[in-house]
Protein backbone atom coordinates (compact mmCIF):
# COMPACT_ATOMS: atom_id res chain seq x y z
CA UNK A 1 0.00 0.00 0.00
CA UNK A 2 3.44 2.45 0.19
CA UNK A 3 3.28 2.39 -3.07
CA UNK A 4 0.07 4.10 -3.90
CA UNK A 5 -0.09 7.97 -4.41
CA UNK A 6 -0.32 9.96 -0.44
CA UNK A 7 -3.18 12.31 -1.28
CA UNK A 8 -2.29 14.26 2.55
CA UNK A 9 0.69 15.66 1.10
CA UNK A 10 -1.09 17.84 -1.06
CA UNK A 11 -3.38 18.44 1.12
CA UNK A 12 -1.16 19.77 3.95
CA UNK A 13 0.79 21.86 0.95
CA UNK A 14 -2.86 23.73 0.14
CA UNK A 15 -3.36 23.88 3.70
CA UNK A 16 -0.05 25.71 4.26
CA UNK A 17 -0.68 27.87 1.26
CA UNK A 18 -4.70 28.90 2.17
CA UNK A 19 -3.46 32.37 2.01
CA UNK A 20 -2.26 32.76 -1.00
CA UNK A 21 -4.98 30.72 -2.73
CA UNK A 22 -7.75 32.89 -1.44
CA UNK A 23 -5.53 36.34 -2.51
CA UNK A 24 -4.68 35.01 -5.72
CA UNK A 25 -8.49 34.11 -5.75
CA UNK A 26 -9.84 38.37 -5.03
CA UNK A 27 -7.31 39.18 -7.04
CA UNK A 28 -8.98 37.45 -10.03
CA UNK A 29 -11.96 39.18 -8.64
CA UNK A 30 -11.14 42.38 -9.33
CA UNK A 31 -9.49 42.27 -12.31
CA UNK A 32 -12.19 40.33 -14.00
CA UNK A 33 -14.56 42.73 -12.79
CA UNK A 34 -12.46 45.79 -13.96
CA UNK A 35 -11.46 44.07 -17.06
CA UNK A 36 -14.52 43.46 -17.75
CA UNK A 37 -16.66 46.86 -17.11
CA UNK A 38 -18.35 48.76 -19.44
CA UNK A 39 -15.69 51.42 -19.33
CA UNK A 40 -12.90 48.86 -20.21
CA UNK A 41 -15.00 47.36 -23.10
CA UNK A 42 -16.83 49.43 -25.05
CA UNK A 43 -20.36 47.49 -25.40
CA UNK A 44 -21.60 46.36 -29.02
CA UNK A 45 -25.06 46.06 -28.00
CA UNK A 46 -28.38 47.53 -26.43
CA UNK A 47 -31.10 45.23 -25.72
CA UNK A 48 -35.09 46.54 -24.95
CA UNK A 49 -38.03 44.85 -23.78
CA UNK A 50 -41.72 45.57 -24.47
CA UNK A 51 -44.25 44.39 -22.08
CA UNK A 52 -47.69 43.44 -23.45
CA UNK A 53 -49.99 42.99 -20.29
CA UNK A 54 -51.61 39.51 -20.03
CA UNK A 55 -55.68 39.51 -20.55
CA UNK A 56 -57.11 39.29 -16.63
CA UNK A 57 -57.42 42.95 -16.52
CA UNK A 58 -60.38 44.13 -14.10
CA UNK A 59 -63.72 43.66 -15.74
CA UNK A 60 -66.19 45.94 -13.64
CA UNK A 61 -64.14 49.40 -14.92
CA UNK A 62 -65.13 52.30 -16.59
CA UNK A 63 -62.16 52.85 -18.57
CA UNK A 64 -61.45 51.74 -21.86
CA UNK A 65 -58.59 48.56 -21.61
CA UNK A 66 -55.80 50.89 -23.10
CA UNK A 67 -56.21 53.18 -20.49
CA UNK A 68 -56.21 50.12 -17.72
CA UNK A 69 -52.45 49.01 -19.38
CA UNK A 70 -51.18 52.30 -19.13
CA UNK A 71 -51.80 52.29 -15.36
CA UNK A 72 -50.22 49.33 -14.91
CA UNK A 73 -47.56 49.44 -17.07
CA UNK A 74 -47.13 53.01 -15.36
CA UNK A 75 -47.68 52.43 -12.27
CA UNK A 76 -44.82 52.45 -9.35
CA UNK A 77 -44.86 48.62 -8.52
CA UNK A 78 -44.24 47.59 -11.96
CA UNK A 79 -41.09 50.53 -12.35
CA UNK A 80 -39.69 49.05 -8.83
CA UNK A 81 -39.92 45.68 -10.33
CA UNK A 82 -38.19 46.61 -13.67
CA UNK A 83 -35.48 48.48 -12.23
Amino acid sequence: MKDFFNNQRILDIIWKRKFHFIAIGIIAILLSAVFSSPTFIAPKYKSSARIYPTNNIFTFSDESETEQMLEIVNSADIKIKIF
